[in-house]
């Protein structure tokens, strides 16, 4: 029992109990405990108990027994992708929850934070619509069985395409000499290439740019560029400038209503900073103190600058027309010209755009139905000229013979051959008389009158047929006789 404790470290202890019965024999009781490091191997094996005594082991002989060990335990819980694709927004990807223990799986689900997608006995898989918001998330799948339940989990690694997380500012003021860092702040899975451009030259291609000591010569436009795979690139830019005057960005034109209260506004770059605003009515500067009908209102944007905004308590005929804004600091100043102008004149515009487009839209309806119109008729004039084929064609065949000049298809009253003679009803001669199209090509060969389109036309009787040339008679289908054959009596 010591050895087996000493060389199995999964065998915690042994103990044998020996407790004397009154009838003078001994009740020998062994107790072992086992800690397994994994359920696995002790599954289903055979543990053997052996008892000896002094007699025994002189005889060579012991009385045993042995029990099957069969453990229960928890199930051991991994998440596995079957789908091949990638994982992209928008796609459909299959998992399965893959599991290990004794007794088997009784019961599995499926989640994300607190959003549960499916649950059950046999739900092992799980064909999921990905999400950008599933991003970096944790998809958990929990297995249980009569021991105990137990999770586990994938994290979902979406790919995308690079995006400019934060844009660089528009405009940067360095001076000559100073430390200038700009970092290209990208999002993408996998990692984006970039690369940094100068005035459209490459220098750098790392996602931070640092000069550790600016130089004149280093003014201009800079870029960082990201690139992945096949997706878009993307980019964002600044502009390096020396200190100087405000930077001023707005509207040339702007609106407002009549009789109502109304606004202009003007946005300075927050590089270089303007330490003094003015507004300008013409030439005339406005004084707020004096000139109550104004409201000047300043407004920090953020990473933009500064919004100053001109109010106006109720705009009047003489508030249209020309003003400006100026922005001054310690380099200079500067200033943007802004017309104002009434909205009524923007929903003219409008309405302008919107009679131009009925008109076009109107005219195409127009043209359509002419179109149409045309279309129809030609159709039913292609139909009637079909239809009147049709007419020719069966009143030839309902005719018992024919004649075949060459020129004209009659009806003659006798027609004798040399092989005997045929008679005919007796119709007026030369009354039905039809052109023939394209015929002289099969003298002398069957003639199958369906395959001809006769055109009936009024023609002067016909005069005597002796001394004509290819004369041939013929039936709905076949001829007669050759037309040498062809003898005509009057």
């Amino acid at each position: 029992s010591k050895e087996l404790v000493k060389t199995n470290p999964e065998v915690f202890g042994i103990y044998t109990y020996i407790k004397k019965l009154p009838s003078k024999l001994y009740k020998t009781t062994s107790k072992i405990i086992l800690k397994p490091k994994t359920m696995e191997e002790w599954y289903s094996k055979y543990l053997k108990c052996e008892c000896q005594n002094a007699f025994t082991t002189r005889t060579f002989s012991s009385v045993y027994d042995s029990k099957i060990i069969i453990f229960n335990y928890a199930p051991k819980v991994s998440i596995v992708k079957i789908s091949k694709e990638d994982i992209t927004a928008g796609s459909f990807i299959q998992f399965e929850c893959v599991s290990d223990s004794k007794p088997p799986v009784n019961n599995y689900r499926w989640y994300i934070d607190d959003k549960v997608y499916l649950t059950g006995t046999d739900e092992k898989h799980l064909f999921l619509k990905i999400e950008e918001s599933m991003h970096k998330k944790n998809l958990n799948c929990d297995a249980k069985n009569d021991v105990s339940t137990q999770t586990g989990s994938y994290q979902i690694q979406l790919l995308y395409g690079p995006k400019i997380r934060q844009e660089l500012p528009s405009h940067k003021i360095v001076n000559v000499g100073d430390y200038l860092s700009l970092t290209c702040d990208v999002d993408s899975n996998p990692e984006s290439s970039v690369i940094w451009t100068f005035n459209e030259t490459v220098i750098f291609y790392y996602p931070k740019l640092i000069i550790s000591s600016f130089k004149k010569e280093n003014y201009g436009i800079y870029k960082c560029i990201a690139s992945l795979r096949d997706y878009p690139r993307v980019y964002s830019k600044t502009i390096i400038l020396p200190p100087g005057p405000p930077i001023i960005q707005s509207d040339p034109v702007q609106f407002t209503y009549y009789g109502h209260p109304g606004s202009i506004q003007c946005i300075f770059e927050k590089e270089p900073k303007p330490e003094q605003i003015d507004w300008f009515k013409g030439n005339h500067r406005i004084d707020f103190d004096k000139e109550k009908k104004y409201q000047l209102k300043s407004e920090i944007l953020e990473r933009k600058g500064t919004r100053s905004v001109l109010l106006f308590r109720d705009v009047s005929e003489s508030d249209f027309g020309n003003y400006s804004c100026r922005g001054l600091n310690h380099y200079g100043s500067s200033s943007f010209n802004i017309k104002l102008e009434p909205k009524e004149k923007e929903v003219s515009n409008l309405l302008s755009v919107f009679v131009i487009f009925m008109f076009l839209f109107i005219s195409g309806i127009v043209l359509g139905f002419f179109s149409y119109v045309k279309f129809t008729s030609s159709q039913s004039l292609k139909k009637s000229k079909r239809k009147r084929s049709s007419i020719r064609e069966e009143y030839f065949k309902s005719k018992p013979s024919l004649i075949f000049d060459g020129r004209h298809l009659s009806y003659p009253n006798n027609v004798y051959t040399t092989r005997g003679s045929q008679s005919f009803q007796p119709i007026n001669e030369y009354t039905d008389i039809g052109e023939a199209r394209k015929m002289s090509q099969y003298e002398g060969h069957n003639l199958d009158m369906n395959l001809f389109d006769y055109e009936m036309t009024d023609l002067e009787p016909s005069p005597s047929l002796s001394g004509k040339k290819n004369i041939v008679e013929t039936s709905e289908t076949s001829f007669i006789s050759k037309r040498s054959e062809l003898i005509r009596f009057d």
